[in-house]
């Protein structure tokens, strides 16, 4: 297993979703997200998906708009 992190443009937090194997594609992480009781409460419900940067957490390198 292994974790992903990723942060909404608009905020500061930095979240983590484990995911069930060593590689996943970027749409099947997207439905992970917005899958997950992280999207969608209160003022954040509605976030468009191009919303989610994604990078590599031991690096730092790597950030892009998951699109």
């Amino acid at each position: 297993m292994g974790v992903v992190y990723y942060q909404y443009k608009s905020e500061k937090e930095i979240c983590s979703m484990p995911v069930p194997h060593a590689f996943i594609s970027v749409s099947e992480l997207k439905q992970l997200i917005l899958t997950s009781g992280k999207h969608g409460h209160g003022r954040t419900h509605g976030r468009a998906r191009e919303d989610i940067i994604i990078f590599n957490a031991h690096s730092g390198e790597g950030s892009f708009n998951a699109k």
